[in-house]
Formats: structure tokens, sequence, C-alpha cells
């Protein structure tokens, strides 16, 4: 079992969480177009994985671990050492059009009719695993949310689990959800063609980077002033507002409830997203 820091907003001097943002990039699909991006090789100038690794991966699975691939590719250079790293994936209402599928799958033919890939593709760690088990990471592999407020989550979770880890080693923080939920038709498929967005972030604990504090983008876990939101901070800001304003290095602070509040703060280059996301976005 990995040990955490509890953060008691209700302690005297109560501990606070800090990382700095290694990096960060964007990838987003619509509906239609994550079978084909699953397909897709990995981008040039970062690791590989196999060519059917993500053939049975859920939407959020697919975009996500497509970000983390962009952000190594973007690093340039020799290929870092991901064996100990630990990655946290962060999903909101992940797998509901596979699930549908499914039970329709299962009504109409029985168990024949239905893969039993939908089980380990489609739970709230699969997408952490999944990226875990693509890269080689040896570290800690979690799920958290799985609802509106998995940015809020994830940033809490990463926060905390950050310091646990070796000194050499990077936390992958993982993001993803849809700008609008797939409409469900009767038979199981997507009446709609919504967008499937990620947002990778590459975490170290601040203290292992304190000769440059102001310098580059970091993420503070501080006790808020109540367990309210405040007019300056949500708990459920969508992700593509999230992406937007990271986008355009803005500091943001999130809500994570227990009077705890996360802030991500841009260095002098902002959060330093590539220019890869810009064009996807356009897309």
């Amino acid at each position: 079992m990995v040990p955490v820091m509890l953060l008691d907003p209700t302690a005297s001097g109560a501990p606070t969480g800090a990382c700095t943002i290694r990096g960060a990039a964007v990838v987003t699909a619509r509906l239609s177009e994550v079978t084909t991006l699953a397909r897709q090789p990995a981008p040039a100038g970062g690791p590989t994985i196999p060519p059917r690794f993500l053939r049975h991966a859920d939407e959020q699975t697919v975009v996500g671990l497509h970000a983390v691939l962009q952000l190594l590719a973007a690093a340039g250079g020799e290929p870092p050492d991901l064996s100990r790293d630990a990655v946290i994936g962060a999903s909101c209402r992940a797998g509901q059009p596979t699930a549908a599928r499914t039970m329709v799958g299962l009504e109409q033919q029985g168990t024949v009719g239905v893969t039993p890939h939908v089980v380990p593709q489609c739970s709230l760690h699969s997408l952490a695993s999944a990226v875990s088990v693509a890269l080689g990471m040896h570290g800690p592999n979690i799920g958290v949310a799985g609802g509106p407020q998995a940015a809020s989550e994830g940033l809490l979770a990463a926060a905390t689990l950050a310091p646990t880890l070796p000194s050499s080693a990077h936390l992958w923080l993982v993001v993803t959800g849809w700008d609008l939920q797939p409409e469900l038709e009767s038979d199981g498929t997507a009446g709609n063609d919504p967008t499937c967005r990620s947002l990778a972030f590459c975490l170290q604990p601040a203290e292992a980077h304190r000769h440059q504090p102001t310098t580059v983008p970091t993420l503070q876990i501080t006790p808020g002033a109540s367990p309210t939101c405040t007019p300056t901070e949500t708990a459920e800001l969508p992700l593509w507002e999230l992406c937007e304003r990271l986008n355009q290095g803005r500091e943001t602070t999130l809500a994570c409830g227990l009077g705890l509040q996360a802030t991500l703060r841009p260095g002098e280059n902002g959060f330093g997203l590539p220019a890869f996301t810009a064009r996807r976005e356009a897309a």
C-alpha cells in the first residue's frame, strides 16, 4: 500500500501539497474519430506502443494515452526512463457508450453478443492502467473521480501522491471527459458526434526543483476560505474551459471539497502547452 499524506484543513498550520508542472498537453477527438486515433502510431520522437494496443479501449482511454504520447514526443531528446513513474487517471463518465452497446448486445444476442473486454476497459482504473502498461511504468496507477469533479479530484490526488514517489520519478495526471455526453439511441449507438478531450500533466514534487520556484508552472493545494466554493473558484469547471484557460496561461483555482483548493499557477512561459494543441483544437 502506498502511504499518503492526509491534508486536514481544520488542523493548525494545515499542510499543503505542491508540484511543479514539467509539461502539459491536450488532445481532442470527435467520437467518430476515436477509432482512427486508436489505430494511429505514436507521434514521432516519443515512445511507441503496439499497433493493436487500443483496439478494445474506451474512447477516453484512447485520447488520454495519446495526450501522454504527445507530451513525451514534444519533450524531444533521449527517451526518458519511465519505469518508476506513476499515473493517475481522472475520468468523467467514461465507458457509457460501450456499456450501452454491451447491454443491448446482451439483451438481443445473449452472452455471445458481448465481449469480456468491457470489464477491464470500462472501469475507473482503465485509463491509468492503460497508460502504465503501454509505457512500462511500474509505479502506482490509480483511477479517481468518475464524475464532473474529475479535474479537481485528480489534482488533489496528484499533490497527495507525488511526495511519496522516488525523487527521480514523475507523476502523470491524465484528465478526460466529453464536451457533451454522447446521446445514446435505443440500439446503443450515439445520435450525436461529441468531442472527447484529454489533458495530461507531467508532475514532480516542488521540493525537487526549489532553485526555480517561480519560473515553472506549479500546482498547489492549500486550505480554502471555507468548505464551499467562493466566487473565484469552482468545483465543476468544464474540462474544455480548463484547457482553454491553461492554453491562455491563466491562473486557475478549483475547489477540492473539505475546505481545500487546487491552484494552477503559470510560469514565465505560461503552462507550456505545445503548439500542436492549438492545431488539434482547430481541426
